[in-house]
C-alpha cells in the first residue's frame, strides 16, 4: 500500500554531500525578479540597483543588492532567498531573531528591512531583504589577525554572549522567537505538516519597520530534527515547550516517527522503483533495506523510557521560570564579519535556527574556539614566527605545527573567554560541566542520532562507551531494555 504522505511528489528533495544532507533548489531564482522587488520595497528605480550573485549556503542563495551610482555613504543591502525547507517558519523567526537581538542587546546584526515568508510571490521562493554588513568574514584574514586584536575579538564576543545569557534576555520556554501576533493569531497549534501558516503577501506586512513593533514571543521551534528531508511531513509537536523532558520526548518521537515510516516506505514497492528508478542521488527514505528498523525503533523506545530519569518532569511551580537561554548554533569564523584592515567586529551573521536552549545545551564557547585540549608542547616562538612566514619549511611539517599552534592558541583565547565573563559577573565555573550536565548531553547527542543514517554507528559507540558519564547512560538504557 503506498504511502504518498510520508513522501509526496510535490517535496522539496535532499541530496548528500559528504556526510551531510542539503536541500535541492528546484530552479536558480530570477535575478530582474529579485531587482524588482528590491526595488519597490526600497522605492528606488529598478534601473538604479545592480543584483549581483555572492553565496550560496546549505539553505539560502544570498545576492548583493547596490546602487549603480553608490557613494560612500550609500547603503548596501542583502537579498537572501530561502529553498522551500520550513515554509514561514523559518524566515519568520530568524527576522524576528534578528530584530530582538538589535532591541535588546548590543550585538551587531543585520538590520532587516523586509520578507516574504510564503513562496506565493513573483519569485517563487520566501526572501527577506537585510542591510549589508560592511567588512570582510573573519574566515579570510584569521591568519593575518595579530594576537592583540584576537584577544578584543574573544573579549567582544563573551560580552555579547554575557548580554543573551543574562537574567533578564532568558525564556520560561524553549522555542523559536517570532513577532507576537504570528504567535497569537497566525500560528496553528495543529500538529499536522499541513498546518503550516500562510505568509504574510502585502509589502505593508513584510516590513520590519512596522512589523516588531508589538512584541515577540516563544513559538514552534525551528530546528531541522523536525523539517530536514523529509521530517517535514511528519506528524511531530514542535513546541513551544515548557520543559526538557517534553522538548526531548518531542525530539524521540520524530526520530521514530521517522523510522517507522522508513519502514513503510521500503515496504512499498511501488515507492521504491520510483526512487530507484529516479537514480538522483536523493536522500529518499533515510533508511536502507539491510537496516534493521525494528531494532533502531526498539532503542528509540528505550531513550523514551530513560526520559524521566534523566530529565525529571519540573515542579508546576517551576514551569514559569526563565530558565532558557538563545543559542546561535554556529558562531564560527566565517559568520563573524570584521574590518578588513582593523579587525573590529562589524557583525555578527547567520541566526537561522536560533533557539532558546537549557542553559548544559546553550552556553558554551563560541565555535570559534572550541577545541580539543592541547595534546603536544606549546610550539616556541621560531616555530610560530616560521608558520606565519610559510615557504620555511616542509608542507607536511607545516601542517602539523599549524595544528599544534591552533590548538595551543585556541586555549589561550578560551582563557581570555573565561576572564571576560568573570568580569562581567559571571563565575570562575560557568561552563556548565557537572555530570549532570554531561549526561544531559549525552542523551541529547544520542536522541539527535536516532534517526540519521550517517550517525547510527556513532550512537552504536555512544551506548557502548563506559565512559559516558558518571551516570552511565549505557547502564541506563541496557536496564530498560527488559
Amino acid at each position: 500500500m503506498a504511502q504518498p504522505q510520508y513522501l509526496p511528489d510535490s517535496r522539496t528533495k535532499w541530496t548528500w554531500y559528504g556526510f551531510s544532507s542539503y536541500p535541492v533548489w528546484p530552479s536558480d531564482p530570477d535575478t530582474s525578479i529579485i531587482n524588482e522587488i528590491a526595488a519597490s520595497v526600497l522605492g528606488m528605480p529598478a534601473d538604479s540597483l545592480s543584483v549581483r550573485f555572492l553565496d550560496d549556503g546549505a539553505n539560502h542563495k544570498v545576492y548583493d543588492i547596490s546602487q549603480t551610482n553608490s557613494s560612500p555613504t550609500s547603503v548596501a543591502y542583502l537579498f537572501r532567498v530561502a529553498v522551500s525547507i520550513d515554509p514561514v517558519y523559518k524566515i519568520e523567526s530568524e527576522m524576528a531573531t534578528l530584530e530582538y537581538l538589535r532591541q535588546k542587546t548590543t550585538i551587531p546584526v543585520p538590520r532587516p528591512i523586509a520578507r516574504n515568508s510564503s513562496a506565493a510571490n513573483p519569485l517563487g521562493y520566501e526572501w527577506a531583504l537585510l542591510e549589508k554588513v560592511p567588512g570582510v568574514d573573519l574566515n579570510d584574514v584569521w591568519l593575518k589577525v595579530p594576537w592583540e586584536k584576537k584577544v578584543d575579538i574573544v573579549e567582544n564576543i563573551a560580552t555579547y554572549f554575557a548580554q543573551i545569557w543574562s537574567p533578564d534576555l532568558r525564556f520560561s520556554e524553549i522555542g523559536s522567537l517570532y513577532r507576537a501576533t504570528f504567535v497569537d493569531h497566525e500560528h496553528s497549534t495543529n500538529t499536522s505538516p499541513s498546518a503550516t501558516p500562510a505568509g504574510p503577501s502585502p509589502f505593508s506586512m513584510m516590513r520590519a519597520d512596522s512589523a516588531f513593533k508589538e512584541g515577540f514571543k516563544m513559538g514552534p521551534v525551528v530546528d531541522g530534527a523536525f523539517f530536514s528531508d523529509r521530517r517535514r511531513y511528519l506528524e511531530s509537536d514542535r513546541g513551544p515547550y515548557t520543559s526538557c523532558s517534553d522538548w526531548i520526548r518531542a525530539h524521540i518521537r520524530v526520530g521514530k516517527e521517522y523510522i517507522r515510516t522508513g519502514k513503510l516506505l521500503i515496504e512499498d514497492q511501488q515507492t521504491m522503483k520510483k526512487l530507484e528508478d529516479a537514480d538522483d542521488g536523493e536522500v529518499g527514505i533515510g533508511l536502507d533495506k539491510d537496516d534493521d528498523a525494528d531494532a533502531i525503533l526498539d532503542t528509540c523506545d528505550r531513550y523514551m523510557r530513560a526520559l524521566p530519569l534523566v530529565f525529571p518532569p519540573p515542579e508546576p511551580s517551576k514551569l514559569a521560570e526563565a530558565r532558557f537561554v538563545l543559542q546561535h548554533r554556529d558562531l564560527r569564523a566565517a559568520n563573524i564579519i570584521v574590518h578588513p584592515e582593523t579587525f573590529n567586529i562589524t557583525g555578527i551573521i547567520d541566526w537561522e535556527n536560533t533557539c532558546s536552549v537549557p542553559e548544559w545545551e546553550g552556553m558554551n564557547y563560541p565555535l570559534l574556539i572550541q577545541e580539543e585540549d592541547p595534546f603536544t608542547p606549546r610550539p616556541s616562538e621560531s616555530d610560530v614566527a616560521a608558520l606565519k612566514e610559510e615557504g620555511n619549511m616542509p608542507e607536511d611539517r607545516l601542517d602539523i605545527l599549524g595544528f599544534q599552534w591552533s590548538l595551543w592558541e585556541k586555549q589561550d583565547l578560551r582563557e581570555v573567554f573565561d576572564r571576560k565573563l568573570e568580569q562581567l559577573g559571571f563565575s570562575k565555573d560557568w561552563l556548565p560541566n557537572s555530570p549532570e550536565d554531561d549526561l544531559k548531553s549525552d542523551f541529547i547527542a544520542g536522541v539527535g542520532e536516532l534517526s540519521d543514517v550517517w550517525e547510527r554507528l556513532v550512537l552504536t559507540d555512544l551506548i557502548g562507551r563506559q565512559q559516558i558519564s558518571t551516570v552511565n547512560l549505557r547502564g541506563i538504557l541496557i536496564t530498560l531494555n527488559d
